[in-house]
């Protein structure tokens, strides 16, 4: 009969396998969590876990093997990059917490400064700290606030240390020592001197440093001139001191000249791409194709390329940095139009016959460089252009005169299509001549159009004759149709957004790569053109602004007291006071110069130059 198996060995058997472990191990996971609900059963098991592992850590190999254990539990949660950073939050509560208490601070202040003292003695360590301190005293300075706080200090804590006199001995020797060594080095020894003199220079601001040092250095001299040694040197000194000056002038002078020589022989030649002016080449800037395209997108450029660049004056330049095309930009209806080839190679005489306004004005040349200057004003007349092709002949069949010194093809001033055909033989022509003595025994010319006088053809036309002048103001069209070989009677259109007066159009056209504007007659007639227009607007500002209160009217001009009284209180002249050579304009200078002179002091000369003097 077999032998009956205890509870122990039945058990026993049963846990042998493997399903038979894991079920029980549920049923205890859940027994023990249904005793661990109740807190007495809770303190019970803490205690009793407790008390076991205070009585296993007595034994120094489970310390050993416990602490083992933690180490490499901690080290692999520590892997856990949010484990670390709970872990680091942590420690700083509790170092914080424990921070609050005196005494803690107190043993932690020490404990730290025996662990410093003995990582010091380790001369790496003193290397690495030093490199430590000084990336963190660096790091610190960029804080602008950090930097007066340090300042501050420093100031505090030098200012007590001199307070003892063999500090202040000291670190005068230092300093002494120092200085001299690095007086050795030659740049030092420029940039210490260029140091003193700008601080030179700043202090002398200051009237009252002038004032003292100039009362020093007086006395300075008078001493060391008390010796006849110093004075004989002295004297010897400025003597070779006023030789090389009377040298140095001299050769300065020839520098001068010679860099004008070569200055001025470098013609303005550089063309601005984009108001066509004629500039140095200091003064232009290189620029694109591209950009020269954008500002000129309708017209042809090439020509404006010098040296196979386009260039840029300074003031497009600026104005096409700062996005805006600029206000002479040829682009904006400044463009000349091309000149036909009837109009070419004209004479003065005939652009006045074939121009529809006839500009009377004064020309005369002017001193010993023969300059010329206009008198008076311009005088704006109409020209009937029907009158004049009545009088001039347009072939020789229509006319009793014959050019005997020119055998060229002949031309015609009014249109070339309503020429006919001319019996008169060129030949015939050279053959004919004319007689040096009187036709007639009278000396009264014959009532023709068209006299011989002494080998000269003369032909009276009064161009304009009978018609009423046309202000400068009020013809819009006075210039183009004065000017027929410049703008061939074509009406300019400006650009309206660019707002340009005529003073711009002016000064655009006559420093245009293309010489046509650039005749006495034409800049006289628009600096007369600009000085009228100068005017109106003067006039209209002093209509809109009064200096005096009321109004004046027509009846106070005619009170000879009352406009004694403008004229003494400069109220007549102050209407042309930007008009140059006007009294109000001269009155103006005459102040600028006075207060000069009460500013800066009696002048030792004046100088007066022109631009225009060659001599």
């Amino acid at each position: 009969m077999p032998r009956k198996l205890s509870m122990k060995e039945r058990m026993r058997r049963k846990r042998k396998h493997e399903e038979f472990r894991r079920s029980e191990a549920e049923k205890n996971s859940i027994s023990k969590k249904l005793h661990r609900m109740d807190a007495d059963m809770r303190q019970q098991e803490q205690e009793r876990d407790a008390a076991a592992h205070a009585e296993l850590r007595k034994i120094d190999i489970y310390r050993e093997e416990e602490k083992e254990r933690d180490r490499i539990s901690h080290a692999s949660r520590r892997e856990n990059e949010t484990y670390r950073e709970v872990e680091k939050e942590r420690n700083r509560v509790e170092h914080a917490s424990r921070r609050e208490n005196e005494s803690y601070r107190e043993v932690e202040k020490e404990r730290n400064r025996v662990e410093h003292i003995s990582r010091r003695e380790n001369e790496s360590d003193r290397e690495v700290e030093k490199e430590r301190d000084r990336v963190e005293h660096v790091s610190r300075r960029e804080n602008e606030s950090y930097r007066e706080v340090e300042k501050e200090r420093d100031r505090v804590e030098h200012a007590s240390r001199r307070e003892n006199e063999t500090y202040r001995e000291v670190e005068k020797e230092r300093d002494r020592v120092e200085h001299a060594s690095r007086r050795e080095n030659e740049t030092y020894r420029e940039v210490e001197k260029e140091r003193d003199r700008v601080e030179h220079a700043s202090r002398r601001e200051n009237e009252s440093y002038r004032e003292v040092e100039k009362v020093r250095n007086r006395v300075e001299h008078a001493s060391r001139r008390e010796e006849d040694t110093y004075r004989q040197t002295e004297q010897q000194r400025n003597t070779i001191r006023k030789a090389v000056s009377r040298q140095n002038a001299k050769n300065d002078y020839d520098i001068l000249f010679n860099s004008f020589q070569i200055e001025i022989a470098d013609q303005p030649k550089w063309i601005c791409s984009s108001c066509g002016g004629l500039w140095y080449k200091t003064s232009v800037h290189p620029t694109t194709t591209e950009t020269v395209r954008k500002l000129h997108p309708k017209k042809p450029f090439a020509h404006m390329k010098v040296d196979g660049k386009y260039f840029l004056c300074g003031t497009c330049h600026d104005s096409l940095k700062n996005g805006d095309v600029p206000r002479l930009c040829m682009s904006n209806g400044l463009y000349f139009p091309p000149i036909p080839h009837q109009l070419q190679n004209m004479t003065t005489l005939e652009e006045r016959l074939v121009a529809l306004r006839l500009p009377f004005a004064q020309i005369r040349s002017l001193g010993s460089d023969r300059q010329y200057g206009i008198r008076g004003g311009v005088v704006n007349v109409p020209n009937d252009m029907d009158i004049v092709a009545k009088v001039i002949p347009r072939q020789f069949d229509e006319t009793n005169w014959a050019n005997c010194s020119s055998t060229d093809t002949v031309q015609y001033i009014v249109n070339p299509n309503d020429a006919t055909e001319s019996n008169t033989d060129i030949e015939s022509i050279e053959e004919l001549s004319i007689s040096d003595k009187p036709q007639t025994e009278d000396n009264d010319a014959p009532l023709t159009e068209t006299l011989m006088q002494e080998d000269q053809l003369i032909m009276a036309v009064a161009p304009g004759e009978g018609t009423r002048p046309l202000s400068l103001l009020m013809d819009l069209d006075a210039e183009e149709l004065s000017f027929p070989s410049i703008y061939c009677g074509i009406k300019r259109k400006f650009n309206p957004d660019a707002n340009l007066s005529y003073a711009d159009i002016a000064k655009s056209e006559l420093r245009r790569f293309d010489p046509r504007c650039r005749r006495a007659d034409k800049i006289l007639y628009s600096y007369r053109l600009v000085q009228t227009h100068r005017i109106a607007s003067n006039i209209n500002i002093c209509l809109r602004k009064k200096k005096r209160r009321g109004i004046i009217t027509a009846g106070n001009m005619l009170n000879n007291e009352c406009v004694q009284n403008l004229v003494q209180h400069d109220d007549g002249y102050r209407l042309l006071s930007n008009i140059v050579n006007s009294p109000s304009y001269l009155e103006e200078k005459k102040k600028d110069v006075m207060a000069m002179i009460r500013q800066l002091g009696l002048p030792t000369f004046f100088i007066t130059t022109s631009a225009a003097e060659t001599k």
